[in-house]
């Protein structure tokens, strides 16, 4: 409906139209100017002329509203961008509900924009932006009409603007009255491990990003391990698959350079967390001498060099836990050599030095310790071999409170050959002559193994085999047997439990058993047999599955969860290994042991099989993680 030039309406309000059959009363819906500005155009929706807007109530599109654009019988054709983009999907007439449109935000961003899909099953395809709305996890959704007539719906980032080549928040910015799809932050989803704190080496899943106060970029993350929320610095954590820090493996986009962007200057001059808050203390100095408390913050202040006294140039203060008649205030303030470790005589330096990033509050005063100089003090000997390093000795705080008892180094460790019972009171506090080096002959290496299941690691584990003789052959069963060693007087031997006997098997006859674990479908407990000898011993189960450089059986290998059973009910750590069916071998468990097991890694197999899929990774060379 055109418009003369001076008339102006906003979507939402009110008019009168007039036609030839009389005036009706309608709503503007959208209003467009001309380049030339002579003309302006409105679009109204008027009662019983204009398109009916409706929800659909039942059937494949339950909860998508539109405009109602054509009619055929009983059916409808539903447009849900602009009246005039042509029909989206058709429904019956009884399946939709008359809606009113949000007349508060009535312009959707992006509408009628060409896009192309990056992901499947639609990658590569294109097609029209119909519709954005923000989802109950508040993240950008639009849906899209492709260019076979289906339609689908994505994410924000998994499309791009076909002819650009850029991200839709990049293309075309948000307009001030957009605000509530303003929504789009980095790193959404993406699997970081972090770095330091309680959460040291547990895996996280990003799902906000905010920066607070001090200018810093706060990640908000979801830990699979720990079922619980927290949030660190992005500095704290690297990303999975890269192990780079955030900002290096995903930079930011344009669009979020204004929001989430850090000032690196900033960061350089933050002064880490506070050091020594709620360790005990014994005041040395002051009126408040012979009494103790805990340390509540610390702050510097600037040293007078005409002051004799006071130089470390901090500021403790300190909650008092000795009251008297006459005094009242908990908190005092007073200087850092004023105090000392509770119970010693040691500054808090002494006992806790601050990280680099505390730095800030170290006192004014050298802790650097000066170490001789072994070329001044020692005469040159060109047969002596000069020490290439040296063992950093305990300070006094360690002497004193932890290196006593036997772990003291002045303690006279008593002679195993000697008989308790008469002491020799000459040499009891002799050592021994130190070993001649040139007759120290290198230690001799332990012998091979005569077989996989005499490994120390896995005594007393019972373990499935297959036996291929004697009177406990299963060759020609489908069931093994479980068997596990012990210590005897010739060694390491083999024992089962048959028919309530306890039978030696010879190790000779153990072979593995013949049905191995599957990678893509295991849910059985086992252990590691074989390869790395540091993970021989440990329990795992399967969580994941890949291929190593090519998909062929085998090549074919698990990521295993390392498991604890010292508890009553078993748990898993948060380390991984990547394992070859080969080196597994099956281990006894109890029907309730089973399902406990498929209960509390249901969750962690379905967010890996969910993010990964089936990889094809190349060779690690470690072959443990």
């Amino acid at each position: 409906m055109p418009l003369p030039s001076f008339w102006h309406f906003d979507p939402g309000e009110k008019v009168i139209v007039h036609y030839k059959e009389g005036a009706t009363f309608g709503t503007v819906l959208t209003s467009e100017e001309e380049s030339d500005m002579e003309k302006s155009w409105c679009v109204v929706d008027v009662v019983n002329k204009g398109h009916q807007r409706v929800m659909v109530l039942q059937g494949a599109h339950t909860g998508k509203s539109g405009f109602v654009v054509a009619k055929i019988d009983d059916h409808l054709g539903i447009c849900i961008g602009a009246c005039t983009s042509g029909i989206d999907f058709r429904v019956h007439a009884n399946s939709v509900k008359l809606a009113t449109p949000n007349y508060s935000n009535t312009e959707t961003p992006w509408l009628n924009v060409e896009v192309k899909l990056l992901v499947q099953p639609h990658a590569g395809q294109t097609g029209w932006v119909k519709d954005v709305f923000v989802d109950s996890n508040q993240s950008l959704r639009l849906i899209v009409y492709l260019c076979s007539g289906k339609t689908c719906t994505v994410g924000h980032s998994e499309v791009l603007e076909r002819w650009t080549g850029k991200l839709l928040l990049d293309h075309q910015p948000l307009k001030p009255h957009q605000s509530q799809f303003d929504v789009d932050v980095p790193w959404k989803d993406v699997e970081v491990v972090i770095q330091s704190g309680s959460f040291v080496s547990s895996i996280g899943i990003v799902k906000d990003v905010r920066r607070d106060f001090r200018g810093s970029l706060r990640v908000l993350l979801w830990i699979v391990q720990h079922n619980c929320l927290v949030e660190v610095d992005h500095s704290a954590v690297m990303e999975c698959r890269t192990f780079m820090p955030l900002l290096e493996s995903l930079p930011l986009h344009d669009h979020q350079l204004k929001r989430f962007s850090v000032n690196s200057t900033f960061e350089a001059m933050r002064t880490g967390p506070v050091p020594w808050v709620g360790l005990l203390v014994d005041f040395v100095k002051g009126e408040y001498k012979s009494e103790h408390g805990a340390v509540r913050d610390v702050n510097r202040y600037a040293v007078d060099s005409q002051n004799p006294q006071g130089r470390s140039g901090l500021t403790l203060t300190v909650e008092r836990y000795t009251f008297s008649a006459n005094s009242f205030n908990r908190l005092v303030k007073v200087d850092y050599n004023a105090v000392r470790y509770h119970k010693t005589k040691h500054l808090l330096c002494d006992v806790f030095m601050p990280t680099a990033k505390q730095s800030f509050y170290i006192p004014n005063t050298v802790y650097d310790q000066q170490l001789p100089d072994i070329l001044e003090s020692v005469p040159f000997d060109a047969s002596t071999p000069l020490p290439i390093a040296s063992t950093p000795m305990p300070n006094d705080f360690e002497r004193e409170t932890i290196f006593t008892g036997i772990w003291a180094p002045d303690y006279v460790y008593p002679d195993p050959l000697e008989s308790p019972l008469s002491p020799d009171p000459v040499h009891a506090s002799e050592s021994p002559p130190p070993p001649d080096p040139r007759r120290t002959s290198p230690p001799l290496p332990e012998p091979p193994l005569q077989h996989w299941i005499l490994h120390p690691k896995l005594l007393g584990i019972p373990i499935q085999v297959d036996i291929n003789s004697g009177e406990l052959d299963t060759s020609t069963k489908k069931v093994g047997i479980f068997v596990k060693t012990i210590n005897s007087v010739n060694g390491i031997s083999v024992v089962c439990q048959h028919f309530g006997k306890t039978i030696t098997v010879p190790y000779t006859s153990v072979v593995s058993f013949h049905e191995r674990p599957k990678p893509a479908t295991e849910k059985g407990l086992m252990v590691v047999a074989r390869g790395s000898p540091q993970f021989i011993g440990t329990f795992v189960r399967q969580i994941y599955h890949f291929y190593e450089n090519e998909k062929t059986d085998e090549n074919h290998m698990l990521v295993a969860a390392k498991i604890d059973r010292s508890g009553s009910l078993e748990t898993h750590a948060s380390e991984l290994l990547d394992v070859h069916p080969l080196d597994l071998e099956y281990v006894q468990e109890t029907p309730e042991e089973r399902k406990h097991s498929k209960t509390f890694l249901e969750y962690d197999r379905a967010e890996m099989r969910y993010t990964y899929g089936v990889q094809i990774r190349p060779r690690n060379t470690d072959f443990y993680r």
